[in-house]
């Protein structure tokens, strides 16, 4: 009922209307597809460019450890040829020392008395212990 209401002039806006919305949205679709495709290929610009980055800073890491390598291996070489061992022998004499203990003639009178003693004390016994 109410389709048959409306008029020509209203249909044709009405259908108009559709079909620029239908085109918008198709142009719109497609002016982001391509922005979308240009972003994409920006960052993998970028991911190559920090990549490239990245290798050049290894390679130049590796080329400063290579000097820095030489540069101690020179060294080591260097270092070698300037240590020598150097073997002395000493001779030498050592003398055995003497201990005396002289004691006084008053110590040697107390030494006697108790040697003897105890030579009486064995002998008195008969037994050799």
């Amino acid at each position: 009922m109410f389709l048959p209401t409306l008029s020509l002039k209203t249909w044709l806006t009405l259908g108009g209307g559709i079909l620029c919305l239908l085109i918008g949205t198709g142009i719109g679709w497609k002016l982001a597809d391509t922005r979308y495709q240009l972003y994409q290929a920006q960052v993998q610009a970028e991911k190559v460019a920090q990549q490239k980055a990245f290798l050049r800073a290894i390679e130049e890491a590796n080329a400063r450890t290579a000097e820095v390598e030489s540069a101690y291996l020179g060294a080591i070489a260097r270092l070698k040829t300037h240590v020598r061992t150097i073997t002395k022998e000493v001779v030498r004499e050592v003398e055995k020392p003497v201990y005396r203990c002289e004691l006084p003639d008053t110590g040697r009178v107390f030494l006697d008395d108790a040697v003897r003693e105890a030579n009486a004390t064995i002998k008195s016994s008969g037994e050799v212990p």
